[in-house]
């Protein structure tokens, strides 16, 4: 399936700082990859890479909003991030189907960790509703495999 679309890229040209936001497990950072190579090699956040600080928000926000270079910013994380204030100019919403989600939590072997994602899902889906009040695009991708 092709997620990076020219209309996407076209988009993504003049923004400064894109966030892929989205449920987990619904394709983030292939996205992520794949856009920042789409536009000559962008920095890409992970919001994974900062788990060793203890999921340090605070580090997150400091490294991405004094980034002087155009950036993705990428994970479950972007949430957090969007509602302290993070100064994105494009939202990349990811948006997937429970049966999808489900059967890759299962491949990946985290089966057990399904039963608590609903609640952390509402929490997203939360946060996305307070930045489509805002003046900051939003481009929704469809990744539902199912």
């Amino acid at each position: 399936m092709k997620y990076i679309t020219d209309d996407l890229i076209e988009k993504c040209r003049d923004a400064k700082k894109i966030v892929i936001f989205g449920y987990p497990k619904t394709g983030k950072i292939k996205i992520a990859k794949e856009l920042s190579e789409a536009l000559q090699g962008r920095r890409l956040y992970k919001t994974d890479d900062y788990k060793n600080d203890g999921w340090s928000i605070d580090k997150l926000l400091e490294d991405t909003s004094s980034d002087p270079d155009p950036i993705i910013v990428e994970g479950i994380q972007t949430g957090r991030m969007l509602r302290k204030g993070f100064p994105a100019d494009l939202i990349i919403k990811t948006k997937c189907n429970w049966k999808t989600i489900r059967r890759c939590y299962i491949a990946d072997g985290e089966s057990k960790k399904v039963p608590h994602i609903p609640k952390f899902n509402r929490f997203l889906d939360k946060v996305f509703r307070e930045r489509k009040n805002k003046d900051i695009p939003i481009y929704e991708i469809e990744t539902s495999l199912y």
